[in-house]
């Protein structure tokens, strides 16, 4: 039986991403900039929303064991594309606050921009890779305080993301470092941009500058608690880690002894 969580999740990520295909096909054939800042946001959010929809849609279907390098790219690599992606409003944000200053710190801001991403998706990337090519191997993958083979265990997301525990630890430090910085961002323009309406009427936006505010604070939460997540899973695992090996019995010479 499919569970109904994750039907809905790959249908909700599914709709979404032809929201977005069929509204970044209208910009194109409306003769939009191919500069504009909606146009690299449409293809950042094109680009993990179809990682995404292929992680849920895997997740249905695939009854084997996954192979780690393919269970980190398409779980945690659409993550950094996500923050490059919606980062972009806070950099609109900034670009038409402060124009003047704008024209100075872009030199600065784009090539930080283009390098955090750049690197973020890079090192996903290569280190997905190598622990894909380790699996070559039968992997040993830790439950509890036993420990089985990687190809035995018949959870395979789960167990694509236990096989190793300190990839999977960085990369959940990366990920959630970087929603705190976006969630904090978002909250600051959110704060600026509230009461603003002459900043609205100059730059033409449709939407009012209370409702722009909601969806900032909407969008703040979002991924402050993504941010919270990921540090307390990562948290979490260790203290499960530590409890399992302080408590490990050792049979020796006929004793039982407790392991700290």
């Amino acid at each position: 039986m499919v569970p109904v969580l994750k039907l809905g999740l790959t249908l909700l990520n599914t709709m979404i991403l032809s929201l977005f295909l069929a509204i970044a096909r209208q910009h194109f054939n409306s003769g939009n900039s191919r500069q504009s800042w909606s146009v690299a946001f449409y293809c950042l959010s094109i680009s993990w929303l179809t990682l995404r929809s292929v992680f849920w849609l895997l997740t249905i279907v695939k009854t084997s064991t996954w192979n780690s390098g393919a269970f980190y790219v398409l779980y945690y690599l659409p993550n950094p594309l996500q923050f490059a992606s919606f980062v972009l409003l806070p950099l609109f944000y900034a670009q038409v606050l402060h124009r003047r200053r704008w024209k100075f710190c872009w030199w600065v801001v784009r090539p930080l921009y283009i390098i955090v991403t750049f690197g973020m998706v890079s090192f996903m990337t290569i280190f997905s890779i190598i622990a894909s090519f380790k699996d070559e191997e039968p992997m040993p993958v830790s439950i509890g305080v036993f420990v089985v083979s990687y190809d035995e265990h018949p959870d395979s997301a789960n167990s694509a993301n236990k096989a190793h525990p300190k990839i999977s630890s960085i990369f959940r430090l990366i990920i959630s470092a970087s929603f705190l910085v976006l969630s904090f961002l978002l909250a600051f323009y959110a704060l600026k941009t509230h009461r603003k309406v002459r900043w609205h009427h100059q730059n033409s936006l449709s939407i009012s500058p209370k409702n722009l505010a909601g969806v900032n604070f909407t969008l703040f939460f979002i991924f402050f608690s993504r941010a919270i997540y990921q540090v307390s899973e990562r948290s979490d695992r260790a203290l499960r880690k530590t409890s399992c090996n302080g408590f490990r019995e050792l049979a020796t010479d006929g004793y039982i002894h407790i392991q700290y």
